[in-house]
């Protein structure tokens, strides 16, 4: 029996696009601006994340030490996970999609790629931004390829995945002051 998933999507997307609404409209603005992907992620601001949509695997982060350098932007990522907070530097590097960076976490992931490891990547794109510049949402698309041993263990296959999520994006000041896991939790 075959299934159809066009009449779920139908109906999921006015629902992301009123939680979109109603997110913005929590943050005190439904204008948009021209703001765009680099002037976004520019700035000494730290930028608080909070998934929309998606696993929620860790609905909170946080991006600070934000640093141009070239074409590419350079941050630390904090992930709220059940165990604690994650630590990864990125370098988000320009696309050649509007307002869309390529994510790459850690040093590491070239050593990924080179030996065929497991290694996710993370297409990030500003969707729309308010007119004080200080909220966006963004469309994540995460890329993820693994490695693994065919039943008798001899030889490789590459398997691939992806999946899309929605992040709401907010520049706060006092995020070294506040607790932002309360204001994380609160907020999601």
């Amino acid at each position: 029996m075959e299934t159809k998933s066009v009449p779920v999507v139908v109906i999921a997307l006015p629902v992301l696009a009123m939680h979109a609404s109603a997110v913005f409209d929590a943050v005190g603005s439904t204008k948009t601006s021209n703001i765009g992907l680099k002037e976004f992620y520019s700035g000494p601001i730290p930028i608080w994340i909070y998934c929309v949509t998606g696993p929620n695997t860790d609905p909170c982060k946080y991006d600070i030490d934000i640093l141009k350098y070239g074409e590419d932007t350079l941050f630390l990522r904090f992930s709220k996970e059940e165990r604690g907070w994650s630590l990864n530097k990125v370098t988000a590097r320009v696309s050649d999609e509007p307002d869309t960076f390529t994510v790459f976490y850690d040093a590491l992931l070239l050593i990924c790629i080179c030996h065929n490891a497991d290694v996710e990547i993370h297409i990030e794109r500003l969707v729309v931004a308010s007119e004080s510049g200080k909220c966006a949402l963004f469309e994540v698309l995460v890329r993820a390829r693994g490695v693994s041993k065919n039943p008798n263990g001899k030889t490789r296959r590459l398997e691939s995945r992806s999946y899309f999520y929605i992040d709401l994006r907010v520049k706060k000041y006092n995020a070294h002051t506040h607790s932002f896991n309360e204001d994380c939790l609160n907020a999601v």
